[in-house]
């Protein structure tokens, strides 16, 4: 209902001389005189002479054309008689009337008959449309006021008696609708509507309502004395009911206020920062309270970086167990969380910026998140914490979320300088703390030559930081495995907690050519140096680098101009295949098996990169000489006047020519291919598996395949598997995922998802949804499982829409 009215503001604005915003398909407006290209046949109001009486001089604000009879009366007084009568402002509004009566003295013009007001914001690209039965314009003050009104925008339907403009006791300028009914119902009988005996709107500010009732299908089912909310939908009170099996039924509350300076966008108030007080009850876990503050132009840029928050509850079911492997007996009451997301910046001319950069994750226990965020923590359940001043945008689009860190950089086109400071507030994660400077060359040429350079330079004070009661488990898990082996060798390094300084720097120069006319070729040779000092029982560490490659890729093309198919969206078709290959050469100088590694190989399951100058784990260069070669194929059609990628397929595997460290023959193949026909059908794969050498048979495996897919236009189903097997890090998986959303009426809607894990026979995740489309509102019953371990999690949620915008009600069901 917030979002309604705050768009019906752009009905309310035109009173006041304002922009609307659409056009309804119910009643269309007369044509106005910017599409035609030519006026009606009457004369215009300005410096006209008629029956030898010469016209009053109207001001050039306004123009007036019509059909029918003009005449002037002795009381300055000029009578438009109809029909068509046109009336055009200088703010873009065109009013048609069958009459119209221009006051000379009072500086007004009269309108009545048919009315229409129409009016084009060129700057949304939308129309819009009022009907009403009289309106007065003051020419003087652009002030357009209409009795009995219908207006239409944005699908929202506006219905009131007398609607005028007025000024309250301290002079602040509101717009009043008497007796006026809103709906979202683009259709001939809505069966939804908010009614009042006043609705109220300080333009850009807020709006308020006088006995609001709320009807379905003509029954009143809702009624508030009054209601008053701000015109942001983010500001104001707002209490979110539910129920979750480790909560309870609870209530949260929220009250949005804005801070800073204000400003309007698109009608509604908003301003610099915004912040949202919490006082929430679950009656499992008791009281709790917050405070958020939003940088809101810096979040529509940088999404992740979403302000200050705080958080504290004393949680008497602090026991409480979510899953069954979680330990809680050292667990305190009083738990809190700390968070700031944010990003200062300072121009110093057009090619140079300075950034500073934090985010810091501060909380009072490992389960915090677990138990009072699960949307945070199912995307990160171990958040870092930094602080970042950069002068360099890409950093940040580098690593998203970085750890507790504060960076300090300055950046022009070619160079980048930064200071970063990793720390660890949270003593029960695994994590590094470092204080590193670093100095980066971004690749430009040299010399306006063909030649490119680029180069990565940095000094770092490292440390790794395990907690105690993770070091016994790392011990007992050693103690099972075969020492040598990579998963071995990287549980030991974990043990080394020490702290120690890192210097490193890489250097690297490449230049591209097109050799016979259709071969891309990029040579490149690079080297580079890596110390390690301060390491327990060892001297400084040595490693100097040399590295040398290439980069060749080459396309050819047949198009197929008779190909077509409109089942299958075909219409011609280019099919372009392009072999690539990769050859890299790296020679180090052979460190102990243990020497720290920070930065070294994570676990992961993605393809190795073979471009040296970007390569981010430096601690585990060896020695090696790779050949990555493939094939990409691309089917292309025509699809609206553009080119439509119809298919795709990326097939690679790389040839270890001579690997002296891990002993390797060949990777992995790995295969990318995505299907996109038709707008109804999706296929997407992503698969690596052994197919060569002495891995063949124990070397892992992966499997993740999904399709979207439209068997019908009321039905869309998403089902994918993913499959992991014999990974040298990471946990054996296989994965099932079904997705449906089925239409069965215009009313009814229902939603299901369900994961099942095909290892251990379990139902990991179901999730039931039920819509009901009540005419202008959606309400929506929800409900989910969730297995941790032994233990089931459950909630259940009831969700109030509006239809045309999506914005809650004030009142919302979780």
């Amino acid at each position: 209902m917030i979002g309604t009215i705050a768009k019906l503001w752009g009905a309310a604005a035109l009173v006041a001389g304002a922009s609307l915003f659409a056009e309804t398909a119910a009643e269309q407006p007369p044509v106005p005189s910017s599409e035609t290209g030519q006026e009606n046949a009457g004369g215009k109001m300005a410096g006209n002479l008629l029956s030898g009486t010469l016209m009053p001089q109207i001001p050039s604000n306004i123009s007036i054309t019509n059909d029918g009879a003009i005449r002037v009366e002795e009381s300055r007084k000029v009578i438009f008689e109809g029909p068509h009568v046109h009336m055009v402002t200088d703010t873009g509004v065109e009013v048609f009337a069958d009459y119209a009566q221009a006051d000379m003295d009072q500086g007004k013009v009269f309108l009545k008959g048919n009315l229409a007001i129409y009016q084009s914001d060129g700057r949304t690209r939308t129309n819009s449309l009022v009907r009403a039965d009289s309106a007065e314009f003051d020419w003087e003050n652009e002030v357009l006021l209409t009795d009995a009104i219908r207006a239409k925008m944005e699908g929202l339907i506006l219905r009131s008696g007398k609607f005028e403009s007025r000024k309250d006791a301290a002079g602040n300028t509101y717009l009043e609708a008497r007796n006026a009914s809103v709906t979202a119902e683009d259709i001939s009988e809505p069966l939804t509507w908010i009614s009042a005996d006043r609705i109220r709107v300080y333009p850009e500010d807020r709006f308020s309502f006088k006995n609001l009732t709320l009807y379905y299908g003509g029954v009143p089912f809702f009624y508030f004395p009054y209601l008053s909310h701000s015109l942001n939908p983010e500001v104001g009170y707002l209490p979110i009911p539910g129920m979750r099996s480790i909560w309870g039924p609870y209530l949260l509350n929220e009250y949005g206020f804005l801070m800073g300076k204000k400003w309007s966008d698109n009608g509604m108030p908003s301003a610099d920062y915004l912040g949202t007080l919490h006082a929430d009850y679950r009656t499992r876990r008791g009281f709790a309270y917050g405070l958020d503050i939003r940088d809101v132009l810096l979040e529509k840029d940088c999404p992740d970086m979403t302000g200050l928050s705080f958080y504290k509850t004393h949680d008497k079911g602090v026991k409480i167990n979510a899953g069954d492997d979680e330990y809680r007996e050292h667990l305190d009451p009083d738990r809190w969380r700390f968070a700031l997301q944010q990003m200062w910046s300072h121009r110093v001319n057009l090619r140079t910026d300075w950034r500073l950069k934090a985010n810091i994750n501060m909380l009072s226990d490992e389960y915090m998140l677990r138990d009072f965020y699960p949307e945070i923590y199912q995307r990160n359940s171990s958040p870092d914490n930094t602080v970042l001043l950069d002068f360099y945008p890409e950093i940040y689009q580098r690593n998203s979320s970085p750890d507790n860190t504060v960076l300090l950089s300055r950046t022009d086109d070619t160079n980048d300088f930064s200071l970063l400071q990793r720390f660890v507030p949270n003593n029960f994660y695994i994590a590094d703390q470092r204080t590193e400077f670093s100095y980066e060359r971004i690749k430009s040429p040299v010399f306006r030559s063909p030649v490119m350079y680029e180069s990565r330079t940095s000094f770092a004070f490292l440390k790794q930081y395990v907690p105690p009661f993770m070091r016994t488990e790392i011990r007992n898990m050693l103690d099972g495995m075969d020492p040598g082996t990579s998963s071995y060798d990287y549980w030991a390094r974990m043990l080394m907690t020490d702290s120690y300084s890192r210097f490193h720097s890489f250097h690297e120069v490449s230049v591209s050519k097109k050799i016979m006319g259709f071969l891309n070729l990029t040579p490149k040779v690079g080297g580079g140096y890596t110390g390690y000092y301060g390491v327990e029982d060892y001297k400084p560490l040595n490693q100097g680098i040399f590295y040398a490659g290439t980069d060749a890729d080459f396309k050819f093309s047949r198009r197929y101009s008779s190909v077509y198919s409109d089942s299958f969206g075909l219409n011609g078709m280019n099919h372009i295949v392009q072999p690539h290959f990769t050859l890299a050469y790296v020679k180090t100088n052979r460190l102990s098996e243990l020497y720290p590694q920070i930065d070294g190989d994570t676990p992961t399951t993605n393809p190795p990169s073979l471009s040296i100058g970007r390569y981010t784990e430096i601690d585990s260069l060896s020695t090696g000489l790779v050949f990555r070669y493939g094939l990409r194929n691309m089917l292309m059609t025509s699809r609206d006047a553009n080119s439509h990628r119809w298919f795709s397929w990326d097939v690679f595997m790389d040839a270890y020519l001579h690997d002296p460290v891990n002993q390797r023959d060949f990777s992995n193949l790995f295969s990318f291919m995505r299907w996109n026909p038709v707008p109804w059908m999706e296929y997407r794969s992503e698969m690596q598996a052994p197919v060569l050498g002495k891995d063949k048979i124990s070397g892992c495996r992966e499997y993740n395949n999904s399709l979207r897919f439209m068997p019908w236009r009321s039905t869309e189903l998403v089902v994918g598997h993913r499959y992991l097997n014999q990974h040298s890090l990471l946990e054996d998986s296989s994965q099932l995922d079904l997705r449906i959303l089925q239409r069965f009426s215009e009313a009814w809607a229902f939603s299901g998802k369900w994961r099942f894990s095909l290892l251990d026979g379990k139902l990991d995740i179901q999730e039931y949804n039920v819509y009901h489309n009540m005419g202008s509102w959606y309400l929506g019953v929800g409900a989910f499982v969730r297995k941790n371990g032994n233990k089931n999690e459950f909630g259940l949620g009831i969700s109030f829409t509006i239809q045309q915008t999506g914005d809650y009600m004030p009142v919302k069901f979780l």
